[in-house]
């Protein structure tokens, strides 16, 4: 990836002012020199077995592409101190450790949260 010594980076890791070419290349505006970013993700606790953790992982798919985001989903039983926190509370949605929905997928939440990344 290029290093553009004019390439301002916010706190957030984005460059200020790139043209986004796709969900994942941004290239810089002053030298179009491709510019890293971290592309933000999402972990769903979920369990094979459980409908509403499907249907939860489901209701995300177009939030997800709107916003560029990828998602984790993570098998709550693989992980015990996972599943003493959680237990049967599940679908989980959350980004890093901030808990987005607990069993019901609330859009306008999510969408609202992920709007701040902008």
């Amino acid at each position: 990836m290029g290093d553009c010594p004019q390439a301002q980076i916010e706190s957030t890791g984005y460059p200020v002012g790139p043209e986004r070419i796709s969900s994942q290349d941004v290239v810089c505006v002053v030298c179009t020199s491709p510019v890293a970013i971290a592309m933000l993700s999402l972990t769903l606790l979920s369990r094979p077995y459980c409908h509403l953790c499907h249907d939860m992982e489901q209701a995300l798919l177009p939030v997800l592409d709107e916003f560029s985001v990828a998602l984790e989903v993570v098998d709550v039983d693989s992980d015990p101190a996972l599943e003493n926190l959680y237990g049967e509370v599940i679908p989980v949605l959350l980004h890093e450790h901030v808990e987005l929905c607990l069993t019901v997928f609330d859009i306008s939440k999510v969408r609202d949260y992920l709007g701040n990344f902008r």
